[in-house]
């Protein structure tokens, strides 16, 4: 009887650290699935924080450079944008009007 309750013990602990085992190795790869997501399409991992704040500084840059051009400080030709009117991802240098938002893929217009 007692060897059938040590025998039974056992295998509950057995049972236990196995499950507990399964239980972070889940966690272990959903973590390393949304990371390698986030990698390699970043955009879908802005949040509305983000987006907002790069509007908000889009919306003042866009003031100032309405200032500038009513100055007469402009010649005639447009600055290249700075961010993404879709997404408000800050675009790299030299990027010019017509391209592709290389975050969320829209045509830049």
């Amino acid at each position: 009887m007692e060897e059938e309750k040590k025998k039974s013990g056992k295998k509950e602990l057995l049972t236990t650290l196995l499950l507990i085992a399964l239980i972070i190795l889940l966690i272990v790869g959903v973590n390393s699935i949304f990371g390698m997501l986030a990698r390699r399409y970043p955009y879908l991992m802005q949040g509305d924080r983000s987006s907002s704040a790069s509007q908000s500084a889009m919306a003042g840059e866009s003031g100032s450079q309405s200032a500038a051009s009513a100055s007469g400080g402009s010649d005639g030709e447009e600055e290249a944008p700075r961010f993404c009117p879709s997404c408000g991802k800050e675009l790299r240098e030299g990027f010019q009007w017509g391209q592709f938002c290389p975050y969320c893929g829209e045509q830049v217009t």
